[in-house]
């Protein structure tokens, strides 16, 4: 969708929006605070958004945190 901005184009952004591309990749920094602000887990180069990362989000939840057991050594 045309835009007049990379803020325009964010103000559609969701917890629906998973991952957002942007190009060019130095304009992230500026979008970043309010991507995460709206939900959005990752901000990547465009074309760059099959290349994840282990323990990164996949399919809207963190499934490596599925075989981890938190514990707290709590001392308090």
């Amino acid at each position: 969708m045309p835009v007049d901005s990379l803020l325009d184009a964010a103000a559609s952004a969701t917890v629906a929006t998973q991952t957002v591309g942007v190009y060019p990749g130095h304009r992230k920094v500026a979008l970043c605070d309010r991507l995460a602000g709206a939900g959005v887990q990752r901000v990547v180069n465009l074309g760059s958004a099959l290349s994840g990362s282990i323990g990164g989000p996949y399919d809207a939840m963190y499934p490596l945190h599925r075989f981890v057991s938190w514990v707290v050594d709590d001392d308090a």
